[in-house]
């Protein structure tokens, strides 16, 4: 019932890039905890459950699958639409923050939670 995948024992000079694609089915739920770089997520209708360190995350979905979306972040920027309407969270200077939407009608939740970087979510 889990896949686990870690790339572990590289060195950590240099310029090391590895690059995954990895495909669920669309009902899936999913938690992925990320080090270091970028997470694109799309049509998951599933929990989702994210946990970076530095990076960059794009979350895209289906609206109608979810009940509520959150982002919290240490420092950097973060962007939550739903609909196509903003939805506001809270933060000053870009250190802290979260944002929270809870109005939804689906049966799964998402949760992104980034210590630095950036995190878009739309939700269409």
């Amino acid at each position: 019932g889990e896949l686990r995948l870690e790339v572990d024992g590289y060195p950590h000079s240099g310029n090391l890039s590895v690059n995954l694609e990895i495909r669920v089915p669309r009902t899936m739920s999913i938690a992925i905890d990320h080090g270091v770089g970028e997470v694109s997520i799309e049509d998951v209708n599933g929990d989702i459950d994210l946990d970076s360190g530095v990076g960059e995350v794009d979350i895209r979905g289906d609206s109608m699958a979810f009940r509520s979306a959150t982002i919290e972040l240490g420092v950097g920027e973060s962007q939550l639409s739903v609909d196509g309407k903003s939805i506001e969270g809270n933060s000053f200077l870009f250190i802290g923050g979260e944002t929270e939407w809870k109005k939804g009608r689906g049966q799964s939740t998402l949760s992104v939670e980034v210590g630095v970087g950036e995190a878009t979510v739309k939700l269409d």
